[in-house]
């Protein structure tokens, strides 16, 4: 996640590029507490979809802890992916799950 998150923080800075305005992610824990304590130390929003009564009150407490913006869900894992694709393509946010190359690329180090 620190891959994306320092790329994501190079493109905010550079002049020529698309406005992100954040980094958003469907997730069930781990990749939400990623997310939100890397966007935070860089002093990126983020935002997380998490899906209702299917997560841990630790799990939960992680994002919220780190300052994300969280969306509780009434559906599962796969309705947050589809709803934070959705978001994504539509708003200045950045995706920030296993379908993101960065992400995938970071993963390997």
């Amino acid at each position: 996640m620190t891959v994306l998150v320092s790329q994501v923080n190079r493109l905010r800075r550079a002049p020529l590029s698309r406005p992100i305005a954040g980094v958003g992610c469907a997730s069930t824990g781990d990749t939400s507490a990623a997310l939100s304590a890397y966007c935070a130390a860089a002093g990126i929003p983020a935002i997380v979809f998490l899906p209702a009564n299917r997560i841990s009150l630790e799990q939960l407490i992680q994002p919220i802890a780190n300052g994300a913006t969280v969306l509780s869900l009434d559906t599962d894992f796969d309705g947050c992916m589809r709803l934070i694709r959705e978001v994504t393509a539509e708003l200045p946010i950045y995706l920030a799950n296993s379908l993101n190359s960065l992400r995938l690329e970071g993963q390997k180090t």
